[in-house]
């Protein structure tokens, strides 16, 4: 059996599952998928600020493997965690060589209408307050001639509210 425990919500539930199967006498291997750094992330209810990292503590090093989303998080849990291995990074992006040229596409800079040269700063990804974007948004009013491109798969209320904050800035 292997347990895939993916991100932060679920890693208890993995290493407790992985004990119970392995104490009935079956084969079983799990492992970790840490989204982010949670310990970094200002979550949206306070307990979740000190309930995550410590639960992730407890239970990261009982993984059999722990994989996470780049080379930077991954230094890091290692240090702050004293694992043994670094963990493996596995991106969610393709390599551009597997995919081909973007023939026809236009890169996020032109469809922003920037020139090359103009400071651009892009987010893609999940669109919720805790990933604070809205502080992204309110620092544009301390770098002048600089533009954030939020990249998102559909209009979210938390988008809108982010435009709107754009707007009073």
């Amino acid at each position: 059996d292997v347990i895939h425990a993916n991100d932060i919500t679920a890693i208890n539930l993995g290493a407790m599952a992985a004990a119970r199967l392995r104490a009935s006498g079956r084969k079983c291997v799990w492992l970790y998928d840490a989204h982010e750094y949670v310990a970094g992330v200002e979550w949206p209810q306070p307990r979740m600020n000190t309930a995550f990292p410590a639960v992730e503590k407890e239970f990261i090093a009982k993984a059999d493997a722990v994989v996470t989303v780049s080379p930077e998080i991954a230094e890091v849990i290692r240090k702050d965690y004293g694992l043994a291995k670094t963990p493996l990074v596995v991106r969610n992006t393709p390599i551009r060589e597997t995919i081909g040229g973007a023939a026809g596409r236009v890169s996020v800079r032109q469809a922003c209408g920037l020139d090359d040269g103009v400071p651009l700063l892009v987010y893609s990804g999940w669109i919720s307050s805790e990933r604070g974007l809205g502080t992204a948004v309110e620092g544009l009013a301390q770098l002048p001639g600089y533009h954030l491109a939020i990249v998102a798969g559909k209009r979210s209320p938390e988008l809108v509210r982010l435009l709107a904050l754009a707007e009073e800035t």
